[in-house]
């Protein structure tokens, strides 16, 4: 009996919302038409995987919908005797059962709140932030290039100001079809369907790279303060310029196969009356599906995103606690030298820029986490909505990460600080040209002149 009353609920419940179990397996003609490939695109003319896969579900969900009528035209005629009754109303009970508890247990946002969210991210709080970044950045690389531009920590710098600033440009891509949709809609849907299989990987790849430029910092400070004397000679500039130009090849070697999962298809639209183009997976990602997603998930997130991140973690932990002892040793000598000023205060700027980037990436990395262990997490999943509203806001923390270097300069980095200030003219900053002319002139003990000449150069 309650196997029996599930079926008689089900069979209700279909009459009055026949679109109910349609929406549950997302079977609706323009998410399959966003979906499968065109057939007229493939050359050879053989069956695509996906169409095929589309057409089998379309029939099971054909043929679900008739057994269920069925069975309860059956049951409320009264014509089944007692064992079929109960074999068909178990049946019936167990798939309603399932099929509720799955709908239950995946429960997606409305797509309409996160468009709302969407929109006041893509178009306000991240073009904000990308342009303050872009600003910081390229006042950074000035003041970089002036300070001592043959050391290798400067040069490490500006190769991370360097790929923080493309990656703000990159990123900032949906901002001009935030810009168009208010003019022409339909003009910015199409445009962001045609550059989205090809910028998509871009800002991916960027922030890669901007992550092993970042444990190439922390490695270096734990090198330095690990072992100083052998550091003195082992790293030089030149080694360095090796390894940043790695830094940057590397990544979009591996990342090139992301460019082959999709593709975009013209298909023709009866609403606007004209073909329209729509983002489709290719055929070789449909052959080759396992693989590419095994060399996403697994191989590239882990080389190029958990293990750099783990990497920073664990060597700013160490130069933190070095830095530590630093400080002990220095408060109980009387006299500290240059270097190991000059190398104290380098080491507090360089545990702010890891200690920052750790903090900026702990939501993408709960994301990811979660749509490893959740595969309905994603965009082809269940729970698409939501995972759209998490990646679009979790990339606003790694803008934030390539836009506040600057300000850490300016707070940790006392000669980066000085040669702002003198850049923008807000300090009359004290040189002392004024006191080696008058050491030349032979005149060593001249205040005026010198007073003279310093007033004159800040002028």
């Amino acid at each position: 009996m309650p196997a029996l009353l599930c079926i008689v609920i089900q069979g209700l419940y279909l009459r009055r919302c026949p679109g109910h179990l349609d929406r549950q397996l997302d079977l609706s003609p323009v998410s399959m038409s966003s979906t499968t490939l065109n057939r007229s695109s493939i050359t050879d003319g053989s069956e695509n995987d996906v169409t095929s896969t589309s057409v089998s579900i379309a029939m099971m969900l054909s043929m679900t919908q008739e057994a269920v009528s069925s069975s309860l035209s059956s049951a409320t005629s009264g014509g089944l005797d007692g064992n079929s009754s109960s074999s068909s109303g178990g049946g019936g009970g167990g798939g309603g059962g399932s099929a509720e508890d799955e709908s239950s247990y995946y429960v997606d946002m409305p797509k309409e709140t996160v468009d709302f969210v969407n929109n006041i991210t893509i178009c306000y709080i991240q073009p904000i932030i990308s342009l303050f970044g872009l600003v910081g950045n390229v006042l950074s690389l000035i003041i970089l290039i002036k300070l001592r531009k043959k050391h290798h920590s400067n040069i490490m710098l500006i190769g991370l100001a360097i790929c923080d600033s493309l990656y703000l440009l990159a990123k900032n891509y949906d901002l001009v079809i935030c810009i168009q949709k208010r003019i022409d809609p339909l003009t910015a849907r199409n445009w962001a369907i045609l550059i989205t299989p090809y910028i998509t990987f871009i800002p991916v790849i960027l922030s890669r790279v901007t992550g092993l430029i970042t444990s190439l910092l922390a490695v270096d400070r734990f090198i330095a303060l690990t072992w100083p004397f052998w550091f003195k000679t082992a790293v030089t500039t030149n080694k360095v310029l090796v390894l940043l130009v790695l830094c940057y090849i590397i990544p979009f070697a591996t990342h090139f196969p992301q460019f082959m999962r999709n593709t975009v298809v013209y298909r023709y639209s009866p609403r606007v009356g004209y073909d329209l183009p729509y983002v489709t997976v290719t055929k070789i990602y449909v052959e080759n599906k396992e693989f590419f997603d095994i060399y996403k998930n697994l191989v590239l997130s882990i080389v190029f995103y958990i293990t750099p991140l783990a990497i920073i973690t664990v060597t700013s932990t160490v130069n933190i606690h070095k830095l530590r002892q630093m400080s002990e040793s220095s408060l109980r000598k009387e006299t500290t030298s240059n270097n190991t000023t000059r190398e104290r205060k380098a080491t507090i700027t360089l545990i702010w820029i890891s200690v920052i980037y750790v903090i900026c990436n702990v939501p993408s990395f709960c994301f990811l986490i979660t749509r490893f262990f959740l595969p309905e997490f994603d965009y082809h999943g269940r729970l698409k909505q939501t995972s759209i509203l998490v990646s679009k806001n979790t990339s606003v923390f790694i803008a934030i990460n390539s836009s506040i270097n600057f300000v850490i300069y300016c707070f940790a980095g006392e000669a980066f600080r000085q040669e702002f200030l003198q850049l923008t003219r807000c300090k009359k900053v004290k040189t002392a040209a004024g006191t080696t002319d008058s050491k030349s002139n032979g005149k060593t003990g001249n205040t005026h002149s010198t007073q003279e000449n310093t007033y004159s150069k800040a002028e």
